[in-house]
């Protein structure tokens, strides 16, 4: 399926490549464009080289190397206007209201639910 023409450039960032490509298909299935990357660092990195690459970073919250949270940091210290949406399936540490204090627009639980995600990605555009 080929993005629309309101398409969200979307940076996903998973360390797990089956839920990776599961949650590309989803996002692309509802009209996104979908880069991949699974390790945080190279996200970060990659959003270093070009700030205004991407309209939302989707990243997972627990990752070796590095916490979503702490990429979202990162990434909204080079562009503060970058909506971030952290997902994971339990985060017994990393609460809505640190997420909200974070920068973070949305928090997102495993497994995701299709048309609560269809109806976040249509408030964020």
């Amino acid at each position: 399926m080929s993005p629309e023409p309101n398409a969200l450039r979307i940076l996903l960032v998973d360390d797990e490549p089956a839920v990776a490509r599961a949650v590309s298909r989803l996002l692309v299935s509802l009209g996104n464009e979908v880069t991949v990357e699974h390790d945080p660092r190279a996200a970060e990195a990659r959003i270093l080289r070009d700030p205004h690459a991407f309209d939302v970073l989707f990243t997972d919250q627990t990752m070796p190397g590095m916490t979503g949270d702490a990429l979202a940091r990162a990434a909204l210290a080079l562009r503060p206007d970058l909506i971030v949406v952290l997902c994971s399936g339990y985060s017994e540490h990393y609460q809505l209201d640190d997420a909200a204090r974070d920068g973070v627009r949305a928090f997102v639980t495993k497994p995701i639910d299709r048309a609560a995600l269809r109806d976040l990605l249509a408030t964020l555009r």
